[in-house]
């Protein structure tokens, strides 16, 4: 996987590049370099062999760092970069580097995924062509309001989907984003922490790009849409993902500094879950009724035939569109 990155780097530097140079760039088998580079073309990259070496012909949608760097606006998230062309998740990547001590806002960006996973341990289909990142976060706050970095970035995703594209981005409560009642962007947070200590935040999110519908399994395909389905068009990822970042940074400074309240009411406004009739599912126990607020700590509030029910988590249904 880091040589697959590596090359992209190498060949995106050079004009032209033989497979002896980077073989001792790299510090691997000539072998190994056409290995990875047919792997690089099996996987939609351009590039040309030819008896001097091999040349890539560039793609202005690939994550590269160094386009993303002249993107980005931000002062801390995205401001170092982990670029990977293949990982098994970028969330398992980003706890691994967060534990060795990278900074605060460092950005992991995976073209594609093998075991990419949502809430609750799901696998989240991942091909080249989403948007696949996580930010590592060290906010000073306890692991109980953790969750609240799900909440803000969920509502970055939606603020920037709406703002870019004209799309009627929602949310699902309480971490996922939908278009016309269909998923197309979750979140994933994990924490490492003891006690009342949170040593740090991996914020996950999966963002169903420049997909089509089949590329999802047909379970899911009455459910999911992309942005390419709904734009009848493909999307620039790269000016995507700064905007993104850029509204994560600000929703993200205002929660450090004024928690949950912060951005409570234009989650709130933005949020399709609220008085609809809803199925909750946790752990094998079903909950059925009406949605009626969400409280200042995040937890959904719902209406059952036996009373008033404070839901902290669990799976969302929305079972009508009044």
């Amino acid at each position: 996987m880091e040589s697959l990155s590596k090359i992209i780097e190498i060949l995106r530097n050079q004009k032209e590049v033989s497979g002896e140079e980077m073989a001792n760039e790299l510090g691997i088998s000539r072998t190994s370099v056409w290995k990875n580079i047919n792997r690089l073309k099996g996987k939609g990259f351009n590039i040309i062999s030819s008896r001097r070496g091999y040349r890539m012909i560039e793609e202005a949608d690939l994550l590269l760092p160094y386009r993303l760097r002249g993107l980005i606006n931000t002062k801390i998230i995205g401001r170092h970069i982990e670029y990977f062309a293949h990982c098994d998740s970028a969330n398992n990547i980003a706890k691994k580097l967060a534990r060795e001590g990278l900074k605060e806002g460092t950005l992991i960006i995976c073209e594609e995924q093998e075991a990419g996973r949502g809430r609750l341990e799901r696998k989240w289909i991942s091909p080249r062509g989403g948007l696949w990142f996580s930010v590592i976060l060290k906010p000073s706050m306890t692991p109980v309001e953790a969750p609240g970095l799900g909440f803000l970035t969920s509502l970055s995703v939606v603020k920037t989907l709406r703002r870019r594209y004209g799309l009627e981005a929602s949310l699902k409560w309480p971490n996922d984003v939908l278009i016309n009642g269909k998923k197309v962007c979750g979140v994933l947070v994990e924490v490492e922490a003891e006690m009342d200590i949170l040593h740090f935040a991996v914020v996950g999110v999966g963002l169903d790009a420049n997909l089509s519908i089949k590329d999802f399994p047909e379970e899911v395909q009455e459910i999911a849409t992309t942005l390419k389905e709904e734009l009848g068009r493909e999307v620039d990822r790269a000016k995507l993902l700064a905007d993104i970042l850029s509204e994560m940074e600000r929703n993200y400074n205002s929660f450090t500094l004024y928690g949950l309240e912060s951005i409570f009411q234009e989650y709130i406004d933005l949020c399709s879950t609220i008085q609809k009739e809803v199925r909750i599912v946790q752990h094998g126990r079903e909950i059925k009724g009406k949605a009626v607020e969400m409280d200042k700590e995040g937890a959904l509030i719902v209406l059952t035939s036996e009373g008033r029910v404070r839901i902290t988590y669990g799976d969302c249904f929305h079972l009508t569109n009044t």
